[in-house]
């Protein structure tokens, strides 16, 4: 009888064990979830595109300043301007240096904002022709005022940022304008503002 007790306990012990174990790995793992790619609460999204929307601010929530801290951005308030992020594509693809990709840019009207593309490291891309972002003001427009933005191994004229051997890339939006951001935070407007990532071509 004793050692059938013994064995009992031992087992009881050894299942709380486990229970607890699991409840902590899982709370671990929602807690990362919330600071990877953040919650209704914490972060916008449109389309393939996502921006934390408290970054920058002195009250910003514990989830928003850990992923700061894990990003390593320096974001300016967000009533200020906002950062919008993007690695996948309008298919839901995880954004690749072996396709070719065009964004419309046409009705991008905010005073300035800056596109850049990154290495899956968070690297800029090296490139002879030392280009890695275009802006408001470098990007060029066609008579019409459109603006197509094209990201691709292969060299070609217009806004082309190239992006042979980067692997799996991300995109950055920036874009300074309290008047834009202000229309961006209000949830039917997004989709009218933000560009779509088209892909062209794959290898």
């Amino acid at each position: 009888m004793l050692l059938r007790a013994i064995a009992n306990f031992i087992n009881l012990v050894l299942r709380g064990a486990v229970f607890l174990a699991i409840a902590v790995l899982g709370g671990f793992g929602s807690a990362w979830a919330l600071i990877h790619s953040g919650s209704r609460l914490t972060a916008a999204t449109s389309g393939q595109w996502v921006t934390w929307t408290a970054a920058g601010r002195a009250d910003a929530d514990p989830y928003t300043r850990a992923h700061i801290v894990r990003t390593g951005d320096l974001p300016l308030n967000t009533t200020l301007a906002l950062s919008w992020r993007a690695q996948n594509d309008l298919d839901g693809n995880r954004i690749h240096s072996s396709c070719s990709y065009a964004l419309d840019l046409s009705n991008l009207d905010a005073s300035w904002w800056s596109l850049s593309v990154f290495d899956d490291r968070g690297q800029l891309i090296p490139n002879p022709a030392n280009r890695h972002a275009f802006n408001s003001s470098t990007l060029v427009r066609d008579a019409d005022g459109s603006a197509v933005v094209t990201l691709g191994r292969d060299a070609r004229a217009g806004n082309w940022l190239p992006t042979a051997g980067a692997g799996r890339m991300t995109l950055v939006l920036q874009i300074q304008d309290p008047r834009w951001v202000a229309a961006a935070l209000k949830e039917t407007n997004r989709a009218k503002l933000m560009p779509v990532i088209r892909t062209v071509s794959c290898r």
